[in-house]
């Protein structure tokens, strides 16, 4: 791929990959006949490697210096099991202690041995439900959620940083009205900017009114409604409904069930985040190859 398509695809710009190449040294296009450089698939995973590091909070030179390291053992971190658990615990005692700088010093280490994708299943999400569940039982307080939520969340907002640029194809994503917890869609997003989309993030509690006029200023390719209940979507039935009608429509969340699917004629993304986001490509396809009421 030429260095346009790659900067899209990375969210970086040309003048970023050109700095990066030459100081550090981390990628080597090939020239064609035509005389430009050529960059491999090997090169665009080693490049969102440093983009994750560097937007983590790691300086560009320990950021390089680490993805050389990974480069020369044959490739990146393999998802150990027993060293998520240690940081998911680590992450856990922190933050149940209100220590945020032992939290962030465990994210640091947890951006610095997994890709993102492996912290999405592994960690943030299982975390993530975690903390619902012991809000629900009484177990820690609305105070105590929030605190941990937005130290997770801040971490995640420097990966989405940037999220609507480049040239591929656009989401819009929002939770229903009503829906409050939007950290999943915001992890949903970063993993599709990861494919090389491009982001248009409403967020929670959002009217379905409100979405309409979104998809209407930024014509995207498809927008993504979420909701951690059934109820949620069941709720607001005649505007999804309307707004599906406008254009391609996908539901996502744990309330995105087969049953939810069904009863409103729309596709349901796969729970696993990171399945979700490689399902999008085909789940849009198949919604414009329907014939239009």
């Amino acid at each position: 791929m030429r260095i346009g398509e790659l900067a899209a695809r990375t969210g970086l710009s040309i003048d970023r990959i050109r700095v990066w190449e030459r100081r550090y040294r981390l990628v080597q296009p090939v020239r064609s006949a035509g005389g430009f450089r050529l960059y491999s698939e090997e090169d665009l995973q080693t490049l969102l490697a440093m983009r994750d590091l560097v937007e983590s909070g790691v300086p560009a030179s320990e950021a390089a210096r680490r993805v050389r390291s990974e480069q020369a053992s044959g490739g990146g971190a393999s998802p150990d099991r027993r060293l998520i658990a240690q940081v998911a615990n680590r992450l856990r005692l922190a933050l149940d202690d209100w220590n945020e700088h032992e939290a962030q010093a465990a994210l640091d280490d947890a951006f610095a041995a997994f890709d993102f994708e492996t912290l999405v299943d592994e960690l943030f999400v299982p975390y993530l439900n975690e903390l619902g569940d012991r809000w629900a039982r009484g177990e820690i307080s609305v105070a105590h959620e929030h605190f941990a939520s937005s130290v997770i969340r801040g971490r995640l907002m420097a990966f989405a940083r940037g999220w609507d640029r480049g040239f591929g194809p656009r989401l819009v994503l929002a939770c229903v009205p009503g829906e409050l917890h939007d950290l999943p869609l915001v992890m949903f997003g970063i993993l599709d900017r990861r494919r090389g989309w491009r982001i248009t993030f409403l967020g929670a509690d959002t009217p379905i009114a409100t979405v309409d006029v979104a998809r209407r200023a930024v014509a995207p390719a498809g927008v993504i409604l979420a909701s951690s209940t059934e109820e949620g979507f069941e709720a607001n039935a005649t505007g999804v409904a309307e707004l599906a009608a406008g254009g391609p429509v996908a539901l996502g969340g744990r309330g995105a069930t087969e049953r939810i699917g069904e009863a409103f004629g729309l596709p349901v993304l796969p729970r696993s985040l990171t399945e979700a986001a490689a399902a999008l490509e085909d789940v849009f396809a198949s919604l414009l190859e329907r014939p239009r009421p």
